[in-house]
């Protein structure tokens, strides 16, 4: 593994190697091994590091975007008919947006994406 300070680490014993848990999109998930994990997922491994050596790893979480694109006119005109790039929102009794339902990232509302944005849709349990 390599971390965000540029360090290489070591998992020690790495074959014989377990996962307590596995977090994908904010639940939990089946792996066996490490090696069920994507190539270029970006991973939080919570464990007992020590120096450069992940003696144990406790628990891996990362999120996988269901769908990401650069938006267009008809992509943005769809979160008037309450979806984004396939993904529905949740909605209120009055039918309204529930606001309350999801995160912004890069933009402070939905009505700020804009033309030509890249925009990727993270839903909660998916690709599990």
């Amino acid at each position: 593994f390599e971390g965000d300070d540029d360090v290489d680490y070591t998992v020690k014993n790495s074959a014989n190697a377990e996962i307590d848990s596995y977090i994908v999109n904010g639940e939990a998930a089946t792996v066996a091994n490490g090696d069920d994990i994507l190539s270029d997922a970006s991973i939080e491994i919570n464990g007992d590091i020590s120096g450069k050596n992940i003696r144990e790893i406790t628990t891996l979480t990362t999120w996988v975007a269901d769908h990401a694109k650069k938006v267009g006119t008809a992509d943005i005109n769809s979160i008037a008919d309450d979806s984004l790039l396939g993904s529905d929102f949740t909605t209120l009794k009055d039918g309204s947006i529930d606001k309350n339902s999801f995160d912004l990232v890069g933009v402070a509302s939905l009505d700020k994406i804009a033309v030509d944005n890249v925009v990727a849709v993270y839903e909660k349990g998916q690709n599990g």
